[in-house]
């Protein structure tokens, strides 16, 4: 319940309360509000009620032959405190989603600085999902054993001593290798909001910081290294135009690298040495671009630009 909530719980309509935004999310089909929907409520309660069931099916199967699972009134009681109690769980997960989602819509955000905020805050959202999760499972570990194990190793206490350095580094590899990596995500497909909008310079700094979250994502840069390229046609300073162009290269170079067997990254620097050389006023930096251009377009199975 909580997983589904964090999926469809949404501020397309830009709505301002918690409560506005979770009946747009579960009530209504469109971002405007026009149409009406009950498709995502129905979904959710039908989750609810047949996983609370399975739930209950599982802890009778668990106790079959003892007096719970023939008494009537013992059944209802266990089915209602589960259906409560994960309903309960899954509202406050959701109300608080809502709430983070709706305090988003009422920041408006009108610099680069602000926008970058508006971002980390988005990510954040997903660490919060990681960690009411977490807190989840620590309390099912703790409450739905029937009995307790009988320790008698007589390594008991090396055991404890280990449980903590291993659960550490648990949640380190998932930080880095599954947590972050999502965040860089989120973050880059912010930045192609912008990109589309042409708004480069906020493009470019967003894509800065996926590529932090994520260094070893080949397509990051790919893209950080259009957005530079694309900046680079605006500026009408010669000198300041040729640095974005060497960022862009630098940054196609370093996809081209991490991987190096896609021949997008070589057709790419290829395009970015013809923008170059059509740039260009100094006849001897123009044919180098130009032996590069046609060696790039061999290399990446092309055919070479006019």
């Amino acid at each position: 319940m909580v997983t589904l909530g964090y999926d469809l719980i949404s501020n397309l309509a830009g709505l301002k309360t918690a409560g506005a935004v979770l009946a747009n999310s579960l009530f209504m089909a469109s971002s405007g509000m026009q149409t009406s929907s009950t498709g995502v409520f129905i979904m959710l309660f039908t989750t609810w009620i047949i996983g609370s069931l399975l739930f209950v099916s599982e802890y009778f199967q668990i106790d079959s032959g003892s007096e719970i699972g023939t008494d009537g009134n013992q059944s209802v009681r266990i089915l209602l405190t589960i259906l409560g109690v994960s309903l309960g769980v899954a509202l406050v997960f959701w109300i608080i989603h809502a709430g983070s989602l709706a305090n988003f819509a009422r920041t408006s955000a009108n610099t680069v600085e602000q926008v970058l905020n508006q971002v980390k805050k988005s990510e954040n959202l997903l660490t919060f999902f990681y960690v009411y999760l977490l807190i989840l499972l620590l309390c099912a570990a703790a409450l739905l054993p029937i009995q307790w194990p009988i320790r008698k190793s007589r390594f008991e206490y090396v055991g404890i001593a280990l449980a903590p350095v291993i659960v550490g580094l648990a949640l380190l590899i998932a930080f880095f290798t599954n947590l972050r990596v999502i965040q860089a995500d989120i973050a880059f497909k912010t930045a192609e909001t912008f990109a589309r909008s042409g708004t480069w310079p906020v493009a470019i700094e967003i894509y800065n910081h996926a590529i932090k979250l994520a260094p070893n994502e080949d397509f990051y840069y790919l893209f950080l290294g259009r957005a530079y390229l694309e900046h680079a046609k605006s500026i009408a300073n010669a000198d300041e135009r040729e640095q974005f162009i060497i960022k862009a290269e630098r940054d196609l170079l370093k996809a081209q690298s991490i991987n190096p067997l896609n021949t997008d990254h070589t057709a790419n620097l290829a395009r970015l040495y013809s923008l170059w050389s059509s740039f260009s006023q100094d006849p001897s930096q123009r044919i180098e671009l130009a032996e590069k251009i046609i060696n790039l377009f061999r290399a990446s199975g092309r055919a070479k630009p006019e």
